[in-house]
């Protein structure tokens, strides 16, 4: 674990040993979404590369084939991944606006009574 903190995430010893197992857990998984995104980007091109060059496949190469961090793993089934999107209405635009306007005034209030809030009159 203290070589995965020192050399992947790049912690000093000091900061290991300060962290809880789920703070390194949850490092250890945001590192390996970072590099399954990277892995992706590249796999994109190359696979866009493959698809249309000159000499390309009969069968169009999936970027989840050319992902080292994927082999032997089922990859997403092209269904799994439209479920995954979300159409933008207006009413889940409206939806996700009231959301953030609420949480920010909520983070306003808490800074106020913290006495953190900068306003005008004291600026």
């Amino acid at each position: 674990m203290w070589s995965v903190a020192r050399y992947d995430l790049g912690l000093t010893s000091e900061e290991f040993f300060r962290l809880t197992p789920r703070q390194f857990d949850a490092l250890v998984k945001r590192k390996e979404y970072e590099t399954q995104r990277d892995e992706f980007m590249l796999a994109q091109i190359a696979g866009y590369t493959i698809n249309f060059s000159m000499c390309h496949p009969k069968e169009p190469v999936d970027p989840f084939d050319l992902m080292p961090s994927m082999a032997g793993k089922e990859k997403p089934s092209r269904q799994a991944q439209k479920q995954q999107r979300v159409r933008m209405t207006r009413q889940r635009r409206k939806q996700v606006t009231d959301q953030w306007r609420a949480g920010l005034a909520a983070l306003r209030a808490v800074s106020a009574r913290r006495g953190e809030l900068r306003t005008k009159t004291n600026a």
